[in-house]
């Protein structure tokens, strides 16, 4: 049964405070690329609560009880949830690359640019190997822990309490309206970053792995798995990639948007097959 009171103050909440601080915020210019560098990301680490936010008011406002959990989360399925995003970037460039669309620059030139000039010529004097290495180790492991922290109470939100409410509605639908609203939600967060086209195919990738991350949490029923699994994502579309292959930038842009789209377009919907698969054999087996 629907908790139609819940999900309503869910919704109303989470679009509300969105529109108050995409439409606020960038009034006062706290908000958006022209907004200084630390309160635009303090402007968008509140952003990222606001789910969290919306979901207590639904708890308080429904009645209807659904568990899932944040914490402690299974060692392997923790490995593959932080593999899973660079996993995908690494056959999408293996793929342009072979296909010529895509060219990586081993040197890293965009990197080294951003290193302290300490050559007697000004350059920086940092080998490009030991670059690359930080990078990867940066965008594996360091990125993927602040955002995942960052992005927890927004899978609680959306994962945690609204895609559990909609099931009862049938798999493929839920995923589709969490789809539909979060691209929706993301759209009014966004307009102030990136607008045109680049803001259309953003918002696809967001869709296409929102339903990864759907069927991720009806198999698990843990939010903090995929909080670490969007986590993964966003450190990996911000990581090393853009800057070892320069030519394929931004991550939803140009060739690489294109392939990043159809790429998690297609693993979204081999998950949502293999979450019918599973419940015809749950079915055939009672």
């Amino acid at each position: 049964m629907l908790d139609k009171r819940g999900i309503a103050v869910y919704l109303g909440t989470a679009f509300l405070l969105a529109i108050v601080l995409a439409v606020g915020g960038s009034a006062l210019g706290w908000y958006g690329l022209r907004a200084p560098g630390g309160i635009s990301l303090a402007t968008l680490a509140l952003a990222a609560w606001i789910p969290a936010a919306a979901a207590f008011a639904g708890k308080r406002a429904g009645g209807t009880r659904i568990e899932s959990r944040a914490w402690p989360i299974p060692p392997l399925r923790f490995v593959a949830a932080l593999l899973l995003a660079p996993a995908g970037f690494v056959i999408l460039f293996l793929i342009l690359s072979l296909l010529g669309l895509a060219t990586p620059d081993w040197d890293v030139n965009q990197l080294a640019a951003y290193a302290p000039e300490s050559g007697p010529d000004g350059a920086a004097d940092i080998p490009p190997a030991f670059l690359l290495s930080l990078a990867f180790v940066a965008t594996l492991l360091v990125l993927p822990v602040l955002h995942t922290l960052a992005l927890f109470g927004h899978e609680w939100g959306w994962r945690g309490y609204l895609l559990p409410r909609l099931l009862p509605l049938g798999r493929l639908r839920a995923h589709a309206l969490v789809a539909a609203l979060w691209i929706a939600w993301l759209a009014i967060l966004a307009a102030p970053h990136i607008g045109g086209w680049l803001f259309l195919r953003m918002l696809l990738l967001a869709g296409c792995f929102g339903v990864v991350l759907n069927e991720m949490w009806r198999c698990a029923r843990h939010h903090g798995l995929t909080a670490v699994a969007l986590g993964a994502f966003t450190a990996n579309i911000l990581g090393v990639w853009p800057h070892l292959f320069p030519n394929a930038n931004p991550p939803w842009g140009g060739v690489m948007g294109g392939g990043a789209i159809a790429l998690w377009g297609a693993i979204a919907l081999m998950a949502a097959a293999a979450g019918i698969r599973r419940k015809d054999e749950a079915a055939e087996a009672s």
